[in-house]
């Protein structure tokens, strides 16, 4: 019988990271399903179908209606006996009745339901509304519409003019007075037309094909509140009032416990870890905790001000860990220093490319860049890609564009709330001409930037021993696409990766300032025969931070605590 493994997550958007270990354990066997935390929005990825949200769909109107689903006989005789006069009465008389005194029709309705038409000569509408619910009867179209009362008409207004102006055909993301819609294929080739007003956490979906309007809205739950599973109760309000409020997940996860329990559960990082331990001790699962971050350290660098939350983070992270069956991080000397601040084994686990977003035998493209920002096909690009945070050395990235020389350049593949204060500083301290914006890209598309790169930048400096072992997402990104690295001496753990069987890949350089910051890209961008270099040394080394490589660490992992697993 196939195991079954659940993965928690706090984040909205997954990390691919998660990604990979679902992969990993539907390799080999397993029935997976992933629970993260809402997320509206348009413009993504498909996610596959175990992904499990803490939201419930509602079918708020059918425009395609067969009134034998209806639950009133007495309803659906007196719609049929409507239809049968009115046509009728327009034989004798031309032109349809506008009230049921016209069709000489007395009608048997609840008090507080009502029945009405709206006639124009040539046609009619007839319409039932009820607590709950409306139908509407057109004889334009000789079909019923079904709809609860809430039938949300200023989306469906967006997603009628979306397709009046755009028809039948897959289209990215388009503002429609305020409302963003676009239109997609589901797994099944259905055509979806998805809406989303920004600041609402609703998304209506009409479905072309089976003429439905469909809502996603969140689950409400009670917050702040001591946790209950069976006959258990668990009191981490402090937790959910400091650290990660996790009860509509916790709801989602409670749901499907109506339906199978896990044998294992995967937990990423510590915000939603107290469901992995309320889990363990009612369900008797065993439990895998991946560390992404060491989060009361985390929360130090971030949030160092708050000193409750360090404490709590620090506190719940020495309570919880050694009672998970195993712990894994992101990079070697991370897992070095909580091994012995813990006393328990950590696994590492590099964050590669899952396997569906390996880039294979992909090339580069000599007009990419012409293509999307219309520079000169011969030109030089440097990227830097993800978010656009504080801490992550940006302003001296900005002002080290002054030093980029012609044809070189660097493109920002992301966005955040750092983007202004970047921007401004751009335009003070550096060239503003040489930065080009891409914007968030999604991370099926994001390889193809990676790619056609000639140097991917890491411009984080570490300012202690937890930031210098930090393992960005965007360091396998750039090992996939094998772009040459650009990355700052401070920075440990990169910079064992990027040292990889005596062969570099990268370039090492101080990026603490934006005079030698900049110069140092002007200098590699401009060594044609350094760049050739590092890209033959990826060739010769056989690298083990590819999707194969990381799978066999990790099967090595759970093998070694769980060998019924597969």
């Amino acid at each position: 019988m196939k195991k079954k493994v659940w993965l928690i997550t706090h984040d909205n958007y997954i990390d691919r990271r998660i990604f990979f270990f679902a992969d990993v354990f539907q390799a080999n066997g397993c029935d997976v399903k992933l629970f993260g935390a809402n997320y509206f929005v348009l413009d993504t990825d498909d996610e596959p179908n175990y992904v499990v949200r803490p939201t419930q769909k509602k079918i708020v109107k059918q425009y395609r209606f067969d009134l034998e689903q209806l639950d009133s006989e007495q309803i659906r005789r007196n719609c049929m006996e409507i239809i049968s006069k009115q046509r009728a009465y327009f034989t004798q008389e031309g032109k349809y009745a506008s009230s049921l005194r016209e069709l000489n029709l007395s009608i048997s309705i609840d008090s507080q339901d009502k029945f009405f038409l709206k006639s124009e000569v040539m046609s009619y509408f007839m319409v039932y509304k009820s607590s709950g619910y409306r139908l509407v009867y057109s004889s334009l179209t000789n079909q019923f519409q079904y709809g609860t009362e809430k039938t949300y008409p200023e989306y469906e207004s967006a997603i009628w003019q979306y397709l009046d102006l755009y028809g039948v055909e897959e289209r990215s993301t388009v503002d429609m007075n305020g409302i963003m819609v676009n239109c997609r294929y589901n797994q099944y080739g259905e055509l979806i037309y998805s809406a989303l007003k920004q600041g609402v956490e609703c998304i209506c979906k009409y479905n072309l094909n089976q003429g439905t309007l469909e809502t996603t809205t969140p689950i409400v739950c009670s917050l702040y509140q001591e946790d209950q599973l069976a006959d258990s109760k668990f009191n981490f309000t402090d937790f959910k009032g400091w650290l990660f409020e996790y009860s509509n997940i916790l709801e989602r996860v409670k749901r499907e416990l109506e339906v199978e329990q896990p044998d294992y559960v995967y937990v990423a990082d510590l915000p939603t870890l107290p469901i992995g331990i309320i889990l363990k001790k009612t369900i008797g699962c065993r439990l895998i905790v991946d560390c992404h971050e060491w989060w009361y350290k985390q929360t130090m660098l971030w949030e160092g001000h708050l000193k409750q939350k360090v404490e709590l983070a620090k506190h719940y992270e020495l309570e919880m860990y050694p009672q998970c069956d195993i712990c894994i991080t992101v990079g070697k000397l991370l897992a070095s220093d909580m091994e012995r601040c813990y006393s328990k084994a950590f696994g590492t686990i590099y964050s590669c490319m899952n396997e569906s977003l390996s880039t294979g035998k992909k090339e580069p493209k000599s007009d990419f860049w012409n293509k999307k920002f219309g520079i000169d096909i011969d030109s030089k690009v440097a990227i830097f890609q993800g978010g656009m945070t504080t801490l992550r050395n940006l302003d001296n990235l900005a002002r080290a564009t002054k030093h980029l020389k012609e044809k070189q350049y660097l493109v920002i593949v992301g966005d955040g709330a750092y983007k202004e204060e970047f921007v401004d500083i751009l335009r003070k301290e550096g060239k503003e001409e040489k930065v080009l914006f891409a914007g968030w890209v999604r991370q099926t598309e994001l390889n193809q930037y990676t790619l056609n790169a000639s140097l991917g930048i890491i411009p984080y400096h570490a300012s202690n021993d937890y930031y210098a072992y930090s393992v960005p997402n965007k360091l396998m990104e750039y090992y996939e696409t094998k772009v040459p690295i650009l990355y700052d001496k401070t920075m440990l753990e990169i910079d064992s990766v990027v040292n990889l069987q005596d062969r570099k890949v990268g370039i090492c350089a101080d990026l603490s300032n934006g005079d030698s910051f900049g110069q140092v890209i002007a200098d590699v961008l401009a060594d044609d025969a350094l760049l050739a270099s590092i890209k033959n040394n990826y060739k010769l080394v056989k690298s083990p931070f590819n999707y194969q490589g990381q799978k066999y660490i990790l099967e090595q992992i759970l093998e070694g605590y769980f060998d019924d697993l597969s």
